[in-house]
């Protein structure tokens, strides 16, 4: 076999299998009343905005709809951004879904995450100086409560809505910082592709130095 022919496959194969994961992470989100959503390679810092949403406080049960495509194997984290316009309560919930199983998030070793306070830590100011998990406050499962089904039926039922809540005031009015963190973890398909292409290089090589 010619060497151009097989430097070609195995091109081929390695591009088959980035090709194959077009959106790393998606997911449903929303909060009462307003939410921003960053991507950082830093745990103490915001990072990248990636979705924001301006829903307002008749129109918080818009779902917003998150896709991301992450550019390069290493730790992620997801920061969430919320904050609430005032009245009866506040809160941010949403489920995300890691299509590239080169990464997992965390908190449950897994693809999948919702909201609870198990899957995510809290924090009072962008600076993830003082985490409030311990004050969260737990607003109920999604389409039980507070809300009901209709206005989120598109996030999951395992679902629940998060805020804090300090001295008994649910925070009405403040905001909040929600982070979880994504990992790389090793991906058999795509290492056993990089291995059998370096082999045939490597093969390739010497015959054609032998002849």
């Amino acid at each position: 076999m010619k060497k151009t022919t097989i430097i070609s496959i195995v091109l081929g194969l390695l591009l088959c299998v980035s090709s194959a994961y077009a959106a790393d992470l998606t997911g449903d989100l929303t909060a009462d009343n307003y939410f921003e959503v960053y991507l950082s390679e830093n745990a103490n810092t915001l990072g990248t905005l990636v979705l924001s949403s301006d829903m307002g406080a008749s129109d918080w049960n818009s779902v917003e709809t998150l896709s991301l495509d992450f550019s390069s194997l290493t730790t992620y984290y997801l920061h969430v951004k919320a904050w609430d316009a005032g009245g009866s309560g506040a809160g941010f919930i949403g489920d995300l879904t890691l299509n590239n199983p080169n990464y997992v998030f965390v908190a449950n070793n897994s693809a999948s995450l919702v909201t609870t306070f198990e899957n995510w830590e809290v924090y009072s100011d962008a600076a993830y100086a003082s985490s409030l998990s311990a004050s969260a406050y737990d607003r109920g499962a999604n389409g039980v409560a507070p809300w009901g089904s209709a206005s989120t039926g598109s996030i999951s039922s395992e679902a629940h809505w998060l805020w804090t809540n300090v001295n008994g005031s649910k925070d009405v009015g403040a905001t909040r910082y929600f982070s979880t963190t994504i990992t790389t973890t090793p991906e058999p398909i795509s290492a056993g592709l990089f291995l059998i292409g370096g082999a045939a290089l490597a093969f390739s090589r010497r015959k054609f130095n032998k002849a």
